[in-house]
């Protein structure tokens, strides 16, 4: 399951107790768990900001950055948070196949996100072709 997180959710200070309980009150395990972080929390974030992060991810809980790509959180943001997942913007995918800008730009986040160890999920295909291109 994959849930968006909000800045102002990430800054309560209790980010942690929150999840904790939420998987406990439906009676899932951390690793059920995915929170999806946008580009502009990336960009807004205070060092402090990632000690949640951390602990969640040290728990089990995924963290992926959503949309990757299509703001303007610099790579470095890669360094920072505990990602387990990338998740390619489908502005990109719509055109794998067709444009070779955005054939680009997908292996190279497919390559990144390999790299650093983290899953990388392409949001909105919807053609065979592009499953094949992907797959490549």
């Amino acid at each position: 399951m994959s849930a968006n997180l909000f800045a102002a959710q990430l800054r309560s200070g209790t980010l942690v107790e929150v999840v904790e309980a939420t998987l406990a009150r439906h009676g899932l395990a951390p690793g059920d768990l995915e929170l999806e972080i946008t580009e502009t929390i990336a960009l807004r974030h205070e060092d402090k900001d990632l000690a949640p992060l951390l602990s969640l991810c040290d728990r089990g809980v995924g963290i992926a950055f959503d949309d990757f790509g299509t703001g303007f959180a610099s790579l470095s943001a890669l360094m920072d948070f505990p990602l387990t997942r990338l998740k390619i913007d489908q502005s990109f995918v719509r055109d794998v196949c067709s444009n070779r800008h955005s054939e680009t730009i997908v292996r190279s986040v497919i390559t990144i996100g390999r790299s650093l160890g983290s899953d990388v999920i392409a949001e909105g295909i919807e053609t065979e072709e592009q499953i094949a291109r992907l797959r490549e």
